[in-house]
């Protein structure tokens, strides 16, 4: 059967070869000015992510926070992660800006919560 055909009655699709050199060839869009970091629809949600692999920005981020040299996140995922996207990670990072809540709490000191990144 035709693909088109099985498209119409909305039965899944194996995709075929040239399907699937299309999607080799598919470039995400760069964010702002940078080499590394890209941010499309299509990739992760629009997630900003770093440029030819699946991991977003602020999963790396998480895990320079929590301790990780590049050598490390490199070996945590298979040796995709470029050392060369690491400035514009941070750099990308600073530019973020936080939304943040102080509450005060009774017997406690100033508890703040980071609710959300704003783009």
């Amino acid at each position: 059967m035709r693909a088109v055909e099985a498209r119409r009655r909305g039965w899944p699709l194996v995709r075929s070869t040239k399907e699937l050199l299309l999607m080799e060839k598919f470039e995400p869009r760069a964010y702002k000015d940078y080499e590394w970091i890209v941010a499309d629809p299509r990739l992760l949600g629009g997630a900003l992510a770093v440029r030819g692999t699946r991991l977003s920005v602020a999963l790396i981020l998480e895990c320079l926070a929590n301790g990780m040299t590049s050598k490390d996140i490199d070996e945590s995922f298979d040796r995709s992660f470029p050392r060369e996207a690491l400035p514009e990670v941070l750099k990308v990072a600073s530019e973020l800006k936080y939304r943040v809540r102080c509450m005060w709490l009774p017997n406690a000191n100033i508890d703040v919560h980071v609710t959300g990144l704003l783009r």
